[in-house]
């Protein structure tokens, strides 16, 4: 009776080795990738949606990692990507810091994935300025489970902010314009993964801004997508060409900006509009900055400023985030 006990003791213990023995095998040769975003150890940004596409464009995984899934892994981000070639397969991995308030279509092919504003009410062609995410992308080698594994470092820098600004100032408003309501065409409603700004037929970009009673003049600045038709310009962050991904998107002209203020009063009725494309007197607005005032175009890391006395508009300018700012001029957000 005890040797029978103490044998089944004994099996029990072999084969809880056993177990844990392949347990363990198993969980380490299924995680295959292994990233580390230095922004998201410090906390300079608190979420970064990950999407993997294979070589030829086909959809791999899609993974949305916070602050607080790596606090306990050294900073690691460790994941299954299912590949197939053993000497090790080139994969496309995109990365949108803070897009929560965003919508990220990559459950499909590359060249169809994007990440879509967020629209306003039941209008699904009607979007608000954009939220403040940064957008990279990468390539990096995987191999199948159990093969081989490597640290890649993916970067999601504050340069990696590809938006544009747009600038309102108003003064000597009447004390019954209440708010506006402006609708901007020719910006991008969506920023395709191959980093192209693009829009639907019918896709208008709706601000809302109020006038406080006693102020003499106003500034409203809010985040765009830059105009339809330009490109990222990807920068490289680890030693690879990062512009060398196939591009198949279609070559086409920017778009230029354009937009309709309807001034409503309290009620919330229409007193006036402006619209820019219907300025007669746009000409006269010519600057060092702005050429041609007809055909602004709202480019990645610029602010586009608008100056309005009452209902007209008397200057328009143009400020790269980049370059030196001096007093007087535009900041960026």
């Amino acid at each position: 009776m005890f040797s029978n006990t103490r044998y089944c003791i004994l099996l029990f213990l072999f084969l809880c080795l056993i177990v844990a023995s392949c347990t363990k095998g198993y969980f380490v040769s299924e995680l295959n990738v292994n990233l580390y975003i230095p922004q998201l150890v410090k906390e300079e940004v608190k979420v970064v949606h990950l999407s993997f596409h294979g070589s030829k464009g086909e959809f791999l995984l899609a993974k949305e990692v916070a602050v607080a899934d790596i606090q306990e892994k050294k900073g690691l981000i460790k994941l299954k990507v299912p590949v197939l070639n053993v000497s090790g397969e080139q994969i496309i991995v995109t990365c949108a810091s803070d897009a929560n308030n965003e919508l990220v279509y990559n459950n499909d092919l590359f060249n169809e994935s994007s990440i879509r504003s967020v629209s306003v009410a039941a209008n699904k062609h009607c979007f608000a300025p954009s939220a403040n995410y940064r957008f990279s992308r990468h390539q990096i080698k995987v191999y199948p489970f159990g093969v081989r594994t490597s640290i890649d470092t993916l970067e999601v820098f504050d340069k990696f902010l590809h938006k544009g600004s747009i600038e309102l100032n108003f003064s000597s408003m009447p004390s019954d314009i209440k708010s506006a309501r402006v609708n901007y065409y020719g910006l991008g409603s969506s920023l395709n993964f191959y980093g192209v700004y693009n829009k639907s037929n019918g896709d208008q970009i709706q601000q809302i801004i109020v006038f406080e009673p006693s102020q003499d003049s106003y500034v409203f600045n809010e985040l765009f997508l830059p105009s339809v038709g330009q490109k990222v310009a990807f920068n490289s962050t680890s030693g690879r060409d990062e512009n060398s991904i196939n591009d198949e998107s279609p070559v086409t002209e920017a778009e230029y900006v354009d937009f309709l203020i309807e001034f409503l009063g309290a009620d919330g009725n229409v007193i006036t509009t402006y619209s820019l494309s219907e300025d007669d007197s746009l000409v006269s607005r010519r600057s060092k900055d702005v050429e041609d005032p007809s055909k602004c175009v709202l480019k990645s890391r610029e602010t586009l400023s608008f100056t309005f006395k009452k209902f007209s508009l008397v200057n328009i300018g143009i400020v790269g985030w980049d370059d030196d700012v001096t007093d007087g001029d535009l900041s960026p957000m």
